[in-house]
């Protein structure tokens, strides 16, 4: 990690092209098509283990503290140079997507102490940065992070993304104890989309509830298989637009659409 490399760093950059093609081009038509449209960034845990590698990272957060402490500042201040210059560019979006993996199988990768001492601080910054240009937070983790959740809360997170089903991020239970002060995004088994009867199971077992109150969004808790077929994923998503409720929800005008990520609807 080269924190002098950021003296390298122009708005040229913005020019390049991003997924096939001009950058400006490709905004131009995602905002034209009335997309939510985000910034997204890496988080400085994220940012530095694919650099240094995880284990080393971990291993310095428990003997060399200060050392990548200072590493994970430099890279939030390095992140938030590129997001200012996009800013600064004219790009305008409606979120900010903030992403770094804490959490495994079986829990957080390191211990919430841990959470407080080197990142806290620093994703409350990459919050404020997004609240003041009025783009609130969505936080993508994978993992069982629930004994994170409410500190990205304090931190300022508006949402988090995508909430794995099966590695103990229980959506209803969640939704019981934080719905009221963040957005939940995701936990739809992906299996769901390529058997119906589990589909059907979702839709009764999850969505009926969630619906109530609102502050979801519907998407699958991981990555589409290439072994869903695009008819079977089709059918998933007749069956959830058949269900008595979506009509309640387009009646009411609380079904809207989302660029942030496939698939998905606000609930």
């Amino acid at each position: 990690f080269d924190p002098a490399s950021k003296n390298a760093i122009t708005t040229k950059r913005f020019d390049r092209p991003a997924t096939g093609e001009h950058l400006e081009d490709s905004y131009k038509k995602a905002d034209s098509a009335e997309k939510f449209l985000v910034l997204s960034c890496v988080e400085p845990f994220e940012h530095i283990s694919s650099i240094l590698g995880r284990e080393k990272v971990l291993t310095m957060m428990a003997e060399e503290a200060n050392k990548i402490a200072d590493i994970f500042a430099r890279s939030a201040e390095f992140t938030l140079k590129l997001c200012q210059l996009a800013l600064d560019k004219g790009y305008r979006f409606d979120g900010g997507w903030l992403w770094g993996d804490l959490g495994c199988k079986t829990g957080l990768l390191f211990s919430t102490d841990y959470y407080n001492a080197f990142l806290f601080d620093l994703h409350k910054e990459f919050c404020a940065f997004f609240a003041k240009a009025g783009m609130p937070v969505i936080f993508h983790t994978d993992g069982n992070i629930r004994e994170l959740i409410p500190h990205l809360i304090e931190a300022g997170v508006r949402a988090i993304e995508p909430l794995e089903s099966d590695v103990g991020m229980d959506l209803l239970d969640i939704k019981k104890e934080y719905g009221k002060d963040m957005i939940l995004f995701g936990g739809i088994d992906e299996k769901a989309f390529g058997n119906m009867r589990k589909g059907e199971d979702e839709i009764k077992t999850k969505l009926r509830a969630l619906m109530k109150d609102g502050g979801y969004i519907y998407h699958a808790d991981s990555p589409i298989t290439e072994d869903i077929s695009f008819e079977n994923y089709k059918r998933y998503d007749r069956s959830f637009r058949s269900d008595p409720n979506w009509a309640y929800l387009k009646q009411k005008g609380l079904f809207r659409h989302s660029q942030a990520a496939c698939a998905s609807q606000i609930l």
